[in-house]
């Protein structure tokens, strides 16, 4: 008869006693990273599943939430990254807006560069990330963005040199030659058939005056009072300064008041209509 021998449960490390007394077995090491294992990949399947319904729910729906954290439109990226077929290029531009509008500019600049991988073609929306460009003073960005416009065949419209145009007149970074810059798209603007509005001109003659450029600040006021442009107020504001001012040049003064006149003029028609 083979006799076994007990030894006590305080010798084995591993085990434990139940209620009873009866000792068992404490969880692997290799049974936990088993379960451990599992759990995770199954809140990947879940994660990974979320994401793809939110994706397929963001394209289908035209009023779908707005993305209010930035890991979220990452995630929501991915998934339509690998989504079959790939969304519309409408599709994308809306999470691109929406990144944008949470002013994760370099974000938006990031995605706009991975969907230049993708088998579909930009639009005139995609490469309105020139504003993200022009948000965080990276002007050579912003200016190969209008180049690839170009080469696609689109033509920027008005609100899209302004923003250029911003860009380079922006108070904490005005300098000469920026302001060049900045005269060199207006120029650029009409060429290629865009007509510059009101707008236009008070940005870059808002820069000249930042920058103390009286003369060629004169000069564009004169220009945007021929074509039928009214000044904003912050323009208006310095012209009447400028009047207040003495030892000025007369040929100046006549300019300035010339534009006074008009300004004044087509202020009452407005006001008329």
């Amino acid at each position: 008869m083979i006799m076994r021998m007990w030894r006590p449960a305080s010798t084995y490390p591993n085990l434990r006693r139940h209620r009873g007394g009866m000792p068992f077995l404490e969880s692997s090491v290799l049974f936990n990273n088993y379960w451990g294992a599992l759990f995770h990949s199954q809140c990947s399947e879940r994660r990974k599943y979320k994401n793809t319904y939110k994706a397929r729910q963001f394209e289908s729906n035209s009023n779908s939430p707005e993305i209010t954290d930035l890991e979220d439109a990452l995630n929501l990226f991915n998934s339509m990254l690998q989504t079959r077929p790939l969304p519309s290029i409408g599709d994308f531009n809306k999470l691109l807006g929406q990144v944008a509008k949470l002013k994760h500019y370099s974000a938006a600049i990031s995605l706009c560069k991975q969907m230049d991988l993708l088998p579909i073609l930009p639009n005139v929306s995609t490469l309105n990330v020139i504003n993200c460009f022009c948000h965080l003073g990276q002007m050579g960005g912003s200016l190969s963005v209008l180049a690839k416009l170009f080469k696609f065949g689109f033509q920027p419209d008005a609100a899209t040199y302004n923003t250029l145009i911003k860009g380079f007149v922006m108070e904490d970074r005005i300098s000469e030659g920026r302001i060049n810059e900045a005269e060199n798209l207006l120029t650029l603007m009409k060429e290629r058939g865009c007509s510059p509005n009101g707008c236009t001109y008070n940005t870059i003659i808002r820069g000249c005056i930042n920058n103390k450029e009286t003369s060629r600040a004169i000069r564009l006021v004169q220009e945007m009072a021929d074509m039928g442009f009214a000044a904003d107020n912050s323009t208006m504001k310095w012209v009447v300064d400028l009047l207040s001012k003495d030892k000025l040049d007369p040929e100046l003064v006549k300019r300035i008041w010339y534009f006074k006149l008009f300004y004044t003029v087509l202020k009452r028609k407005n006001h008329s209509i």
